[in-house]
């Protein structure tokens, strides 16, 4: 019973914080029935008569006023002109807060993010101690998850993030000691363009000496980091998204290609509901296979899509597209004949892999 009146407390104490910030936030007087609306979009619940005597119990403490010349009374507060804010964020906001932090810890600058932390935690134990709203528990009944297998994201540290983040913001050069595949680690001195996160690893993108191409850095290998405080030379015609267009990511479309591919049905089934494409078509062909017929982009990604699906689809166009593939499981057949040993050569699939 004690812990019962004491979530009951809790709910009553962030709903008054909740009516307080409605009201002072308003740039006019609010009517009660707008209020009771407000609240229960917060996910708050009470009865209307509730809600009357929360309102006629701030008034008496001077916290509010009631601006009673006609009907329905609306309430005002006697500190909006002096923009007096209450200490409590409503149940959405800690609640985008919580599911968002996740995401924004690898997108945000280092020192933005460490200034809302304080906000995150503030809403986590915000969230924790109401009881009887039905909002406070979403964030711990909703999960994403990546499509494919997922791999554990690459560790970077906070320091080297930090410099990072500030000198891609500041437009300054930065000192990187950087290890880059099968090397030693190397000093450089960058010039910082930009961050692009993947879903398992992010990269610096950056120009190095008088050089004007941009160079990919994974940020994981970056093994200190230093401010120089000179300014970075930008190049006057770098574009973020034509650099990720140019395939840098193994992201690049050479156009479009029309795909005509016997496809399994479960295979079918799942394209049915997600679709490859906007013009897609399937067509039943014999029990168990049907035909897949769409608009895609001639691009690694949709190789790679079309590999995963194994022995469940035939590609019957592009040619080339038929041509790589039989290559490439020709490879494979060849690489499983042979005994355990060192591969000659890589899959040619997983040249542009970063």
């Amino acid at each position: 019973m004690k812990g019962s009146a004491a979530s009951s407390s809790q709910d009553t104490l962030f709903r008054i914080l909740e009516l307080l910030r409605f009201i002072q936030d308003s740039h006019h007087p609010l009517a009660t029935s707008t209020l009771a609306l407000k609240l229960r979009e917060q996910g708050h619940q009470f009865s209307d008569r509730t809600l009357q005597r929360d309102l006629e119990r701030l008034s008496k403490n001077g916290l509010v006023e009631c601006h009673d010349e006609g009907r329905p009374y609306r309430w005002a507060s006697p500190y909006r002109k002096a923009k007096q804010t209450y200490p409590s964020a409503s149940t959405t906001d800690a609640l985008a807060f919580v599911l968002a932090a996740p995401y924004l810890k690898r997108r945000l600058p280092a020192e933005v993010f460490q200034k809302l932390t304080p906000r995150i935690l503030e809403a986590e134990k915000q969230l924790d101690q109401l009881q009887t709203n039905r909002l406070a528990n979403w964030h711990k009944k909703v999960r994403s998850l990546p499509g494919g297998r997922p791999l554990r994201t690459a560790q970077q540290t906070e320091q080297i993030w930090q410099q990072v983040s500030e000198a891609v913001l500041a437009e300054q050069q930065l000192m990187i000691c950087y290890r880059a595949h099968n090397a030693e680690p190397t000093e450089r001195i960058v010039n910082p363009l930009a961050v692009v996160v993947r879903e398992t690893k992010s990269y610096l993108i950056a120009t190095v000496g008088e050089h004007t191409k941009p160079a990919l850095f994974a940020i994981n290998r970056i093994n200190k980091a230093e401010q120089t405080h000179r300014p970075a030379q930008v190049p006057p015609d770098f574009d973020l998204t034509e650099l990720i267009n140019s395939g840098r990511f193994g992201w690049a479309a050479k156009g479009k290609v029309q795909l005509k591919a016997h496809i399994r049905e479960g295979v079918a089934a799942k394209l049915q509901e997600t679709p490859i494409s906007d013009d897609q078509s399937i067509t039943a062909i014999n029990e168990g296979w049907h035909l897949l017929e769409a608009e895609v982009p001639d691009d690694r990604e949709t190789l790679w899509w079309i590999f995963s699906m194994n022995h469940n689809i035939q590609v019957l166009e592009p040619e080339h597209w038929v041509e790589e593939i039989t290559h490439t499981l020709q490879s494979w057949a060849d690489l499983y004949a042979k005994k355990p040993g060192t591969p000659k050569s890589l899959n040619p699939l997983s040249e542009t892999i970063v």
